[in-house]
């Protein structure tokens, strides 16, 4: 398996989109991204369900307190649930692409997430389960071409803030 993590804005949205997009045309090659569609949660294409996984894993909840919500995570039996649901989903995927081929897994999640060694291990571990061999691509930003991103990224949304106002709230981070 492949693992792209990036953090965020570092053109992981750009990426997961494509493979999404061209999903089919790349299973033709030996490439298999699959996104996992869970009667009543709409997953992103970030593929976040990994990362909560890895936290399971760990025996933790995920740190994102939206996450939590959104998925209903609220302490480490619901991420142990959740966890279970994503794997009864995962081994058929991973059986179902041809032997050989390269899985593809792209989350900014885990990159975000996976800040220390024990969740290295735990994602590692995880992965484990699945592949014979994982292969991890990390793409890192300057930040200050993050916060520009995420400036842009702010207008796409309709939001009006001037620059400099965005740069003094966003000071912190």
């Amino acid at each position: 398996a492949n693992v792209h993590t990036g953090l965020p804005k570092t053109g992981t949205t750009s990426i997961q989109t494509w493979l999404r997009r061209n999903a089919a045309a790349l299973r033709d090659r030996g490439i298999a991204y699959d996104r996992f569609e869970m009667k009543g949660e709409p997953l992103p294409n970030s593929q976040l369900e990994i990362g909560v996984c890895q936290y399971a894993r760990a025996g933790q909840v995920v740190p994102n307190a939206n996450t939590r919500r959104v998925f209903g995570l609220r302490d480490v039996a619901a991420t142990r649930a959740f966890a279970a649901r994503v794997e009864a989903l995962m081994g058929p995927s991973v059986a179902a692409s041809d032997p050989g081929s390269t899985y593809v897994i792209s989350s900014e999640h885990i990159g975000a997430w996976t800040n220390t060694p024990a969740h290295v291990e735990a994602l590692d571990g995880w992965l484990a389960q699945y592949f014979d061999d994982v292969r991890y691509v990390v793409y890192i930003r300057r930040q200050e071409d993050w916060l520009l991103s995420r400036y842009s990224q702010t207008l796409r949304r309709g939001m009006s803030v001037p620059l400099e106002k965005f740069l003094r709230r966003n000071a912190a981070h």
